[in-house]
């Protein structure tokens, strides 16, 4: 468990993340993670600011690689608090590295006073939800990221068409909230 993890396991764990990403074909951290893993070093807010609260590194007996990896970020002042567990594909067929960082991180959220803990899982399926279940947590909403290529096909004659710009700062913050606020008034 690291706390203020200077450049060298933040630099391995950015190499193995962009590995674990190679192998498994999506992105094995989340950006918000990655980004706060990135200024780990810098000091830490004291106003309430999510940041890195430890690192918990997994490394396989004499290997000097890294086969896992778990983020904690979050606030000790408001006592809430995020994961996300990477592990090594085919390096953990029973899950049990999975079941090790996430109790190691449990451990360190009580050392702390105990909290919220929410375990982000991407690509999660049935057996990611009984394995969370198992530790405790509830699957409390399922998030689902779409993309398409752009520009989109020419659909001439095929229905209405949208034009679209570059978003302008300083100009369409206001027009974007407020769109953004209907879209997701009835959103838990």
């Amino acid at each position: 468990v690291v706390r203020a993890p200077d450049t060298g396991p933040v630099d391995d764990i950015a190499s193995f993340l962009d590995r674990v990403t190679r192998v498994s074909g999506h992105v094995a951290l989340s950006e918000h993670k990655r980004m706060t893993l990135h200024h780990a070093a810098a000091p830490v807010p004291t106003t309430g600011e999510t940041h890195l609260v430890a690192g918990v590194l997994a490394r396989a007996g004499e290997r000097s690689d890294l086969i896992g990896y778990a983020p904690l970020v979050g606030s000790q002042e408001s006592r809430r608090y995020a994961v996300e567990v990477v592990v090594e594909p085919g390096a953990d067929p029973d899950a049990q590295l999975y079941d090790l960082l996430v109790d190691a991180v449990v451990d360190v959220v009580e050392r702390l006073g105990g909290g919220r803990l929410r375990l982000w899982t991407a690509a999660a399926g049935d057996s990611d939800d009984a394995r969370a279940l198992a530790h405790g947590l509830r699957v409390e909403r399922s998030l689902v990221q779409m993309r398409c290529a752009l520009p989109l096909p020419d659909h001439t004659g095929r229905g209405p068409t949208i034009d679209t710009r570059p978003f302008r700062p300083g100009l369409d913050e206001e027009a974007w909230l407020s769109t953004n606020n209907r879209a997701f008034a009835s959103h838990p």
